[in-house]
C-alpha cells in the first residue's frame, strides 16, 4: 500500500515547488476575494465585483500553475500563457454572471 503512495506522490515537482504553487493558490484566492468584497464596498454589487467573487479561485487555481506545470517554459512565454488563460477565464464568468443576471 505504501509503494502505491510513493508512486502517485511522483510528480517532478519539488518540494519548495509545490509550496510555491499553494502559496500563489492560497494568495491569489485571497487576494481576488478581498479586492471582490472591496469593490462591493466601494461600488455595491456590480457584475463585475461579483465576477471577481465567483472566479477568485479558478483564477488563483491559473497563477499557481506557473511554478508547476509551466515552469519548462521560458518567463515570457509563462506570463503569456498565464496572461491569455486568465483573461479567458475571467471572460468566461463574466459572460456566465451576466447571463444570471438576466434570467
Amino acid at each position: 500500500m505504501s509503494s502505491t503512495f510513493r508512486m502517485c506522490s511522483r510528480s517532478g515537482f519539488s518540494n519548495a515547488e509545490m509550496r510555491q504553487s499553494a502559496a500563489w493558490m492560497l494568495g491569489g484566492s485571497l487576494g481576488f476575494a478581498t479586492m471582490a468584497v472591496v469593490l462591493q464596498l466601494w461600488f455595491g454589487q456590480t457584475i463585475l465585483s461579483q465576477t471577481l467573487l465567483y472566479s477568485s479561485y479558478p483564477l488563483a487555481l491559473i497563477l499557481s500553475s506557473q511554478c508547476t506545470y509551466l515552469k519548462r517554459y521560458s518567463r515570457a512565454a509563462r506570463w503569456t500563457i498565464l496572461g491569455a488563460t486568465l483573461l479567458a477565464m475571467f471572460l468566461f464568468f463574466l459572460g456566465v454572471t451576466w447571463l444570471a443576471h438576466r434570467i
